[in-house]
């Protein structure tokens, strides 16, 4: 059987780590091509199978919409693929409109409703194309139980062509990865208490909301240090809230030298975010929206007591087999391994002072478990729940 794998690129993202470790997966069983629409982004991610370019097909035409769609639909001739599986919007709709003799299978990685409450025509133009088209694939996979709420709820998707198969995780190779040395940042982690989150410097991820809540939590624990890994647009903005609040950053763009002098450490992107997480003290997760949040997953399996926002979708289904979407959080929600706090509203005009009193009085308590030993992330029916054999077996289960 072959199998066609669509992406926009294999560049730095969830959706496109997902794939690539699908390929690893699918690889045993079927023969996988791996058609990427934008060659002119590196490829971050390892992969298993033959790498196809949509650019080498064009013969020196210009690229658009309707040429698109019929390359690949000639490529899937040329192939003889059997079946098609796309990831986010832009291949989803040209995988539907490209159908060849193939069984078109779609996955869903964010809550889409979540996104149009920022609306422009982007945004707009997205949800039409959703409602019209996505009823035509065989199978809408849905990363998450609140994306296939959303998507039959909101987006008029038939719900019996919806299969919700979450991201799977290796915990062994997490593990493994998560005993390596932090070099220079060893003693940061060994002598403070150390909030750590990771991901893109964005709105989206909440970072401005973290960045003020440690700042009224550093008053009274003056060895808490805040680590965030990643870059982004956000930078600038973490930069200047920090020097008027009066918090040291160190910044991996600077060249500073690195100490435990500093409050607020931004690393940048590092190829092995596991071993910061696994030293960290609790993983902070204040995202307004997500679909299925790889990296609040990843630090459950750390060991590490996670903090997350209850946002749409995928924290709450990590922290809690059977909870429900109808009710929001509006206080603290323990589980075995991290606790679920009132999520961020979108809206910049609206006042959080409720929410970060929440957050503080929750972390603070937290932190003091933390000095006292007492604070403990039992992960065990999370790493049943969510490796790689169940979820394997999900997918195998969709190809005809």
């Amino acid at each position: 059987m072959n199998i066609l794998l669509i992406t926009q690129s294999l560049s730095n993202g969830g959706a496109e780590r997902s794939m690539s470790k699908l390929s690893f997966l699918l690889s045993k069983f079927f023969v996988v091509y791996i058609l990427i629409i934008d060659k002119h982004k590196r490829i971050d991610y390892e992969y298993s199978g033959q790498i196809l370019f949509l650019d080498d097909f064009l013969n020196g035409k210009s690229l658009n919409p309707l040429r698109k769609v019929l390359l690949i639909k000639s490529i899937k001739k040329k192939y003889a693929i059997d079946a098609s599986l796309s990831f986010l919007e832009g291949p989803n709709f040209n995988n539907i409109l490209s159908r060849y003799k193939d069984q078109v299978l779609i996955s869903v990685r964010g809550h889409k409703s979540s996104f149009y409450k920022k609306s422009n025509w982007k945004w707009w133009f997205e949800k039409v194309a959703i409602r019209m088209l996505y009823n035509f694939a065989d199978y809408v996979v849905a990363a998450s139980k609140g994306i296939a709420e959303d998507l039959y709820l909101n987006l008029g998707v038939n719900q019996k062509k919806i299969k919700v198969i979450p991201n799977f995780y290796d915990y062994h190779d997490i593990i493994s990865s998560s005993t390596a040395n932090v070099g220079d940042y060893e003693p940061i982690f060994r002598e403070n208490l150390v909030m750590i989150t990771t991901g893109r410097l964005s709105i989206p991820k909440g970072h401005h909301h973290l960045i003020n809540i440690y700042k009224d939590l550093k008053k009274n624990k003056s060895n808490l240090k805040l680590v965030i890994l990643g870059d982004g647009e956000l930078y600038e903005y973490i930069l200047s809230f920090s020097y008027k609040h009066n918090l040291k950053v160190y910044s991996w763009r600077n060249n500073d030298v690195l100490d435990s002098s500093y409050d607020i450490y931004l690393t940048g992107f590092v190829s092995n975010p596991y071993s910061y997480i696994a030293k960290s003290s609790l993983f902070v997760f204040t995202s307004l929206w997500e679909g299925f949040p790889n990296a609040l997953a990843e630090a459950i399996i750390c060991g590490t007591f996670v903090v997350s926002a209850d946002c749409l979708s995928g924290p709450r289904e990590l922290l809690f087999d059977n909870l429900s979407y109808e009710d929001r959080v509006n206080y603290p929600l323990f589980s075995n391994c991290g606790v679920l706090l009132p999520a961020f509203q979108l809206d910049d005009q609206y006042n959080h002072h409720k929410e970060y009193m929440i957050w503080m009085n929750c972390i603070s308590r937290l932190l003091n478990a933390k000095e006292s030993n007492s604070l403990t992330c039992d992960n065990t029916s999370f790493i049943e729940n969510y490796g790689k054999e169940m979820i394997s077996e999900l997918w195998l289960k969709l190809f005809k």
